[in-house]
């Protein structure tokens, strides 16, 4: 079992060591050390900052609200919010939603078919609280949720793992399973308006055990990016093909990040897939600010990521969504604190954007 401290750096993918991993067939993959090649600017404004400061934090969107649950602050934590996403890309003030059963970290949280799905996580940042539990809330207007109640059971207790909801289906990916270690294990599930529609049936399983991963899903694809695997941070990105019934093609190789990274923000923004923040080793002091772009080919593959305008600050396990047309990075961890701000910007592959209305940032707060 890992120890405490092992384990909440671990939580956080943060770890020591390179990877290099090989890209496809003739796209040799970027040394770790050299620079990506620069993208169009960002313009990064100051959100409506989150309530609390929160790292680990799990969120997802939907009809132009952002939720988020759980995370890590110097406690573990219930809490969950929701605001809205105004047509400037300006923030509501943030509500409390139904708090979660239990305290989560290193958790997954997808929005589907009218609901809210939580999925997975560790209550106290050690192998012995690793969850199992699938919980459902209902969506309901204004951001408004439900309570939480059970709507299932993951095949295993796991913390770390990627997850994505997509055309009816629940997608889990990765994480560490007590007992067993790193996991490599893809499982899908059959959503309805009523929750879980059936049981999880095991897919192709990525090339690699991953933990500290983010798993995207766009139309026809998922990427899983980044991660650890026994202990060694990885730049390796990987595709599969969406298939009927909930089905995926093996997993492919692609270009892989400018830099291994693990617990990074990850999201498709147009034809693009954009990573943000994530750290770069066991030391909690070396969280990163740096946000890569890649379009997206198709077939599928990547074509070369570049460098996009930096963080104001490095954030380790931010959250990172896209509504309409504007980007929100919100919380995570910057080597010292935990965060409560919350950016936003109209990524360069849109036409005109407004000008957000900004909120002053509050205070992070000292772990």
């Amino acid at each position: 079992m890992l120890t405490r401290s092992r384990l909440l750096a671990t939580a956080l993918g943060l770890t020591f060591g390179l990877l290099s991993v090989s890209g496809p067939a003739g796209v040799p993959p970027r040394a770790s050390g050299a620079a990506a090649p620069k993208a169009p600017a960002l313009r990064w404004h100051d959100a409506r900052p989150l309530p609390q400061p929160l790292g680990g934090l799990a969120a997802a969107t939907d009809n132009g609200y952002l939720f988020v649950s759980g995370g890590y602050n110097g406690l573990y934590q219930r809490v969950a919010y929701s605001t809205q996403s105004l047509a400037d890309g300006s923030l509501k003030n943030w509500r409390h939603i139904a708090s979660l059963p239990v305290p989560l970290y290193g958790h997954s949280m997808a929005a589907a078919l009218g609901s809210l799905y939580v999925l997975g996580g560790t209550t106290n940042g050690l192998d012995t609280g690793a969850q199992r539990a699938v919980y459902r809330a209902r969506l309901q207007p204004g951001g408004k949720t439900g309570a939480w109640s059970t709507a299932g059971a993951l095949p295993m207790r796991t913390y770390g793992q990627g997850a994505a909801a997509r055309g009816g289906y629940l997608y889990v990916a990765g994480g560490y399973v007590p007992n067993q270690g790193y996991s490599s294990a893809v499982y899908v599930a059959p959503l309805n308006s009523h929750g879980l529609a059936g049981r999880w049936r095991s897919l192709s399983a990525l090339p690699e055990p991953r933990f500290g991963l983010a798993l995207v899903a766009r139309p026809g694809y998922l990427f899983a990016v980044g991660g650890m695997s026994q202990g060694v941070l990885t730049n390796a990105v990987y595709g599969a093909a969406l298939r009927k019934n909930g089905g995926i093609s093996p997993w492919r190789t692609l270009r892989p990040l400018p830099h291994p990274l693990a617990r990074v923000g990850a999201v498709v923004v147009g034809s693009y897939l954009v990573v943000a923040g994530g750290a770069r080793s066991l030391n909690l002091t070396n969280p990163v600010d740096t946000v890569y772009a890649a379009p997206i080919v198709p077939g599928g593959t990547l074509g070369t990521w570049r460098t996009v305008t930096a963080l104001r600050s490095a954030a380790a396990a931010p959250a990172l969504l896209m509504i309409g047309k504007y980007l929100y990075v919100l919380g995570g961890f910057n080597g010292k604190v935990y965060d409560s701000s919350v950016l936003l910007a109209c990524p360069p592959f849109f036409s005109a954007c407004s000008s957000p209305t900004t909120a002053a940032p509050k205070k992070a707060k000292k772990p």
